[in-house]
């Protein structure tokens, strides 16, 4: 079979296609003749060599395909039966954990760049009826991100106000996962031609980031001085500022409103992110309305997380910013931390679609 492959140390000229063995399902595995695979931003990162991979590493962590070999002990597929991969395929449940990433498609293990993919069978799913295979590929990272991040995190509700970020998969896909739920969308982007095709998908008002640097300020003027109920945030440190406020008293993961100091949501004291990233040491109350329970933070706990507000990160220092967690991390400034498929993905896009922003 042909693959494709990352030869050391990635980047330009790096992605060779190559032949190899056929591979035969083993025990409890599944052979998989793949159809198509989307492009993610992640699988771009690997290829250029910001995530460090084995040599040789088969790229792209989405694919679908048809099941034309099973290994013994399989029992959810048979040969004929269409699939789609899972992101990752060792999360079968609970909280994810650090050491997931090791079993993710194209980065930790070899991806869905080649013909054939032998893997157990907890590491897809059917695919969706009606769907093609291209549109099926899509599902994995980027669909799935989103919506965890508003279904399962945020729990849009008809009549929320949810701003995306760029035109990214992950923010295209929660553009059309809010507005099939009655959420009013605001999209924000640097091209105004990217703005008309969201508009298209059902947007109800744009902003041009590069025109409007101030876009928190005016996306809440959109809301009648409201703001935003829910933030996909994608952007890490450039975009961060302004999706906590004092623009939106957004909503945390678990479904409880919050804000900035400035926005008058349940916090009586904030955390509030300082110029050089640091979340300075302070006292405040985190008032968890849904939970009917309320905390106390002392001086120097720290942010509370975004997937449970009820637990308190250890430390004033800086934060590292997730979709639905904030934790400590060293240095000066702030980054992202990705959860694909669970949470976060910055700057991740569809093929097809409108691509990276």
């Amino acid at each position: 079979m042909k693959v494709a492959a990352v030869k050391k140390p990635g980047g330009p000229g790096n992605l060779i296609i190559e032949d190899r063995a056929d591979p035969k399902p083993a025990v409890g595995e599944i052979l998989v003749r793949i159809h198509a695979s989307s492009l993610n931003y992640h699988d771009f990162v690997v290829v250029m060599g910001g995530i460090p991979t084995d040599d040789g590493r088969i790229p792209m962590s989405d694919g679908a395909g048809e099941v034309v070999a099973v290994g013994e002990g399989v029992t959810k597929f048979k040969p004929g039966d269409k699939v789609v991969s899972l992101f990752f395929p060792n999360w079968q449940a609970g909280e994810i954990e650090a050491a997931g990433f090791a079993s993710v498609p194209g980065d930790g293990a070899d991806g869905f760049g080649a013909e054939l993919v032998a893997a157990p069978e907890t590491s897809f799913t059917r695919m969706p009826e009606g769907y093609s295979y291209q549109e099926a590929a899509t599902l994995p990272c980027a669909a799935l991100t989103a919506w965890r991040a508003l279904m399962v995190e945020a729990k849009v509700k008809p009549g929320d106000w949810v701003l995306t970020q760029g035109t990214g998969g992950v923010s295209i896909f929660a553009l059309q996962f809010a507005k099939a739920a009655g959420c009013r969308v605001i999209s924000t982007s640097s091209s105004d031609e990217k703005l008309q095709r969201v508009k298209e998908l059902g947007a109800d008002h744009v902003i041009n980031y590069k025109d409007t640097p101030d876009w928190g300020k005016a996306a809440k003027a959109l809301t009648g001085g409201r703001g935003v109920d829910e933030v996909v945030e994608i952007g890490g440190p450039g975009t961060l500022a302004q999706s906590r406020g004092p623009y939106f008293p957004y909503r945390c993961a678990d479904g409880c409103v919050r804000g900035s100091p400035d926005s008058g949501s349940v916090f009586s004291e904030h955390y509030a992110v300082g110029d050089n990233g640091r979340i300075p040491p302070a006292s405040g109350r985190h008032d968890c309305r849904h939970r009917g329970q309320r905390h106390q933070a002392r001086a120097g706990q720290g942010f509370p997380t975004f997937r449970n507000c009820c637990r308190l990160c250890p430390s004033g220092q800086p934060a590292a910013f997730r979709q639905d967690h904030i934790e400590p991390l060293g240095g000066d400034v702030l980054r992202p931390v990705h959860r694909h498929g669970g949470a976060s993905d910055e700057g991740s896009f569809v093929a097809g679609e409108i691509g990276a922003h």
